[in-house]
């Protein structure tokens, strides 16, 4: 029997990252050695594909930064989890699509200026 797992919601989506993670709540009978994401473009991702490892093992809830994604495409990813016998368990699968472009950023000055009775700066 392998770790459970949850995926969490994935969120931050950008042209080239994203923000996903999980939960472990058992280690399958176990100490989980190592916990992240893996993800893919084809669906159904495994330890084989791309990993995000989490800095430590143990069981709770961890979130893992996905980098290096390429802008407009989907992808697919899950929580994953291995325990010390080698078993890895999965939470369920999540897609989400990178923006296409880079969205503008838009910042207001600290106060207004120059008050007159049809402007201001």
């Amino acid at each position: 029997m392998g770790p459970v797992v949850i995926t969490a919601e994935v969120t931050e989506i950008t042209l080239n990252s994203a923000k996903c993670g999980g939960g472990v709540s058992d280690g399958g009978g176990a100490v989980v050695v190592e916990r992240g994401v893996c993800w893919n473009t084809s669906g159904n991702p495994t330890v084989l594909d791309i990993l995000v490892k989490d800095t430590e093992g143990g069981l709770g809830s961890y979130i893992s930064n996905i980098t290096g994604l390429e802008h407009n495409t989907t992808y697919y990813v899950r929580a994953y989890a291995v325990n010390a016998n080698g078993v890895a368990g999965y939470g369920g699968e999540k897609s989400f699509m990178t923006l296409d472009k880079l969205l503008p950023t838009v910042t207001t000055a600290a106060e207004v200026t120059e008050i007159t009775f049809s402007s201001a700066v």
